[in-house]
């Protein structure tokens, strides 16, 4: 198995043999497809380009996984979870939930300015640079756009695998919304 497509349901907690609570993601899988098979005579890579579909989404979803020499795939075959066990690691690939235009002390952990004592710069981030050279450097800490960044969480481990509802119960939080997508890779 090279990669899966998948979507998020929500968060639960799962309780393990020994009574304690684990948090989880529960993430429903694709239906998915083989689209597109890439080979180095005529493409720079070994991959192939896998087709989701959701019944609650009217386009499906194309997503490019590498795969090794030792993997035969064809066209038109489809791929499940017979891969994935309650006793596997994954990678997941998603979209983090967007936060729009935030300021420094939300967007930096900025300390900001006096509360009292006269103090009217109580969310403001300060001095931006020296009197010379005459210009703010590149990167320097500012207000800006927050959110709705890739985001990869390596070495995730899978609590349970439901093949009967495609459905697949990971460790932890994933980032994005509800209903958001998100790649799982094998690691």
């Amino acid at each position: 198995m090279s990669g899966l497509i998948a979507r998020k349901l929500g968060m639960t907690r799962v309780v393990t043999e020994t009574g304690d609570f684990v948090p989880a993601t529960v993430l429903e899988v694709a239906d998915m497809t083989v689209a597109q098979v890439k080979m180095p005579p005529h493409d720079n890579v070994r991959a192939i380009v896998l087709s989701g579909s959701f019944a609650s989404r009217k386009k499906p979803i194309l997503k490019q996984f590498r795969v090794s020499e030792d993997d035969a795939f064809e066209k038109g075959q489809t791929i499940s979870l017979d891969g994935v066990s309650s006793d596997s690691v994954v990678e997941l690939t998603s979209i983090s939930k967007g936060k729009g235009f935030q300021g420094v002390m939300f967007r930096h952990n900025f300390g900001g300015g006096r509360a009292t004592h006269g103090g009217k710069y109580r969310r403001a981030p300060g001095s931006i640079g020296t009197r010379k050279p005459t210009k703010v450097y590149k990167g320097r800490k500012m207000p800006g756009h927050m959110g709705v960044d890739q985001i990869t969480l390596k070495k995730v481990p899978v609590l349970d695998v439901v093949q009967a509802k495609r459905l697949l119960v990971v460790k932890g939080p994933v980032p994005g919304a509800i209903d958001s997508i998100v790649y799982i890779t094998l690691s």
